[in-house]
């Protein structure tokens, strides 16, 4: 077995950080969250990458894209993959859900991809997230798919939380991507996760604010402050594909 190839399993609950964590588990959390920060610090992405999805991207699209999915014609345009999860027991908010696709659809330099993941095949679902520069969603294991976004461009991913308290999970596999930008809509509290791709020290305390813990947030969020919030991701992660782009 090569580095490639090695795997890390870290039970649920030392990734999680919360009012509700045991002392006990407190205690042990901290040891397994450096292991976890020097394993997804040394791990090859790009060879990852390269050897899962480097052959389907040599294959025509149509191999492993649905026909319900389409991709740009304009490589400029920013690829943003929606997972929706409005049917499933963990969704946002109705009316944030339409103003989300509304913002999407309406934005001449975004390409949608209103995806539910569970209607594709596990080929299809890697070739789709391959090809997005952001992935948002509600927290959920759609997020994973950010496993197979590009590790040599700038890419983002937007997690929202609603009514659940928030869990590291995907800010931390957005460590395996240097360039990976992690951002939080919590119960519309928007605040960023960046510090993990810089942060060494796991000081989980020092990172988010106790607000961002309390559930009770939702009933009070900040609607168009979260709103701007969204958008103005969306501009920083076009401005970061189109300077890419210029570079080439």
């Amino acid at each position: 077995m090569d580095q490639a190839d090695l795997l890390l399993i870290v039970r649920r609950e030392f990734c999680e950080e919360g009012p509700l964590l045991h002392p006990e588990t407190k205690q042990k959390r901290f040891p397994h969250l450096h292991i976890f920060a020097d394993y997804v610090d040394h791990f090859p992405a790009e060879e990852w990458y390269d050897r899962i999805v480097g052959p389907m991207l040599l294959q025509p699209k149509k191999l492993f894209l649905p026909m319900s999915v389409s991709l740009p014609r304009d490589e400029s345009k920013l690829v943003v993959a929606y997972i929706d999860r409005q049917g499933s027991e963990r969704f946002m908010p109705s009316a944030f859900h339409e103003w989300l696709l509304v913002q999407l659809l309406g934005n001449p330099d975004v390409h949608l991809l209103h995806l539910h993941m569970e209607d594709y095949t596990a080929e299809q679902q890697i070739y789709i997230a391959s090809q997005a520069d952001v992935m948002t969603g509600v927290h959920g294991n759609g997020l994973t798919h950010l496993l197979w976004m590009n590790p040599y461009a700038p890419t983002y991913i937007m997690e929202m939380f609603w009514e659940t308290r928030f869990m590291l999970l995907f800010a931390s596999l957005c460590r395996l991507k240097p360039q990976c930008r992690h951002r939080v809509i919590y119960g519309g509290v928007p605040f960023n996760t960046t510090t993990l791709n810089e942060e060494l020290e796991w000081d989980i305390q020092s990172w988010f604010h106790p607000n961002y813990y309390t559930p009770e947030k939702f009933a009070d969020w900040d609607e168009e402050g979260a709103k701007a919030y969204v958008n103005g991701i969306f501009q920083e992660a076009l401005e970061a594909k189109r300077n890419r782009l210029h570079q080439k």
